[in-house]
């Protein structure tokens, strides 16, 4: 990380309230630990109550050529992209050029029959029925829309009828991108870039298509083994969008400010979806909901390749956190999240449980296994609080090892965890 970069780090903070001065030390502390310790490379945000109380980047954007990250390195969204597509919908509604009632076939006639029910609202809030065509294998690199669409019109059955339950689908939300360009009769990225990044100076978010810019600061992605695991596919909708910290606040101010739609529409778009039988799905428009302590929150994760995207924006209290990674599952985010929003809500001390496995890992890097192992038992004497040393943490690192092609060493952790953790069962009792 540059020198330069730091010291403009500590001068936001010391420029902010005592209070947020207080809570950007506490996150600092979080985010160092959780970098120094394998379980974070990227960048993030933190925004209490409208102002940016935090801004940083960590590690690199291509561990290959060790190129460190900037505040303004663009990530793969993945799922975040969802988000905005939604938006675009919404955008036409108000337009008066589209209507959440309206059916799929309306758009797609081509669809069999048994898809002749599903309105666009369904389509948005993962209530359709359509197979997620990751799921069901079919994804390829080179990936577009209407591969995405041949496949479904070829399935035989929807996985469920339209409003029944809930079923995350990337499918669904590749077709709302093209029932997008159909209304506004142009492409996808265009309308998007026209409506939504253009307004708010959204400059370095880019829809990837197969006819997109070259992308600005790209950080690589990587998985936890640190092989190269870029995106490569051109679907949008569902994901195809990189963007930076920075872009993304000016997203949350307009989400906080209502610049895109009124506040009517994005009550609609952050409210609980009910399905067919009354039950509740916590699942809007392109964003999950979260009630906790008298507090509403909205969030979405994204993941493909080797990046890991997270946004939280708690709408009672107006804080936000913004995390975009590159290293893959080496990145504790949603542990870190959490950590963070009690930070913000001042509910708990911050304090972060990284997955052991993370730091095996880092350890195993220029460690023989043995001192691996004897730094594993330290930290089970030492800092419980700190780590979570489950079964399931010592199996993942196993698998890690074998990823790694180091059978004899995986080996060796999965006969400590059966050590640690298989319970003796006693006949006499």
């Amino acid at each position: 990380m540059s020198k330069i970069f730091y010291v403009t780090t500590l001068a936001l903070m010391f420029q902010l309230p005592l209070l947020a001065q207080n809570k950007a030390i506490e996150i600092d502390s979080v985010m160092n630990f959780a970098y120094h310790n394998g379980a974070f490379n990227g960048t993030i945000m933190v925004v209490a109550q409208g102002e940016i109380i935090y801004h940083k980047a960590f590690g690199f954007a291509d561990l290959k050529s060790k190129e460190l990250l900037k505040t303004s390195s663009a990530f793969y969204l993945g799922s975040l992209s969802k988000q905005f597509t939604t938006m675009a919908i919404m955008l036409l509604k108000e337009q008066d050029k589209i209507s959440y009632s309206d059916r799929l076939v309306r758009y797609f006639p081509e669809f069999p029959e048994y898809a002749h029910e599903i309105t666009i609202k369904q389509l948005m809030n993962h209530t359709s029925g359509l197979t997620d065509y990751y799921e069901a294998g079919a994804f390829r690199p080179g990936f577009i829309n209407d591969d995405v669409l041949k496949f479904l019109i070829q399935q035989p059955s929807l996985d469920f009828a339209p409003g029944e339950k809930y079923s995350y689908s990337n499918s669904a939300y590749v077709v709302l991108s093209m029932i997008v360009e159909q209304v506004a009769g142009m492409p996808f990225r265009t309308f998007i870039e026209k409506n939504i990044f253009n307004p708010l100076g959204m400059n370095s978010t880019t829809v990837i298509d197969q006819s997109s810019p070259k992308i600005k600061h790209q950080a690589r992605g990587f998985n936890v083994i640190g092989e190269a695991d870029d995106y490569n596919a051109f679907t949008t909708g569902g994901g195809g969008m990189f963007s930076t910290t920075e872009d993304l606040y000016l997203w949350d101010e307009a989400l906080r400010s209502n610049k895109l739609v009124c506040q009517d529409a994005l009550e609609e778009a952050f409210t609980p979806t009910i399905l067919n039988d009354g039950h509740v799905s916590n699942y809007g428009y392109g964003w999950m909901i979260e009630y906790s302590d008298q507090a509403k929150a909205v969030y979405h994760t994204g993941s493909l390749a080797g990046f890991r995207a997270y946004i939280y924006k708690n709408l009672t209290d107006q804080n936000t956190i913004i995390m975009l990674t590159n290293n893959g599952e080496a990145n504790a985010i949603k542990a870190i999240g959490k950590s963070l929003q009690d930070i913000l809500s001042g509910s708990g001390n911050g304090g972060l449980r990284l997955p052991v496995s993370l730091k095996l890992l880092k350890l195993s890097e220029n460690n023989p296994i043995d001192d691996v192992i004897d730094t594993y038992f330290n930290l089970k004497k030492k800092s419980r609080n700190e780590f979570d040393l489950s079964e399931k943490q010592l199996n993942t690192f196993g698998h890690m090892l074998l990823m790694k092609q180091h059978e004899q060493e995986a080996l060796s952790i999965f006969r400590l965890n059966l050590q640690e953790h298989t319970k003796i069962i006693n006949p006499n009792e």
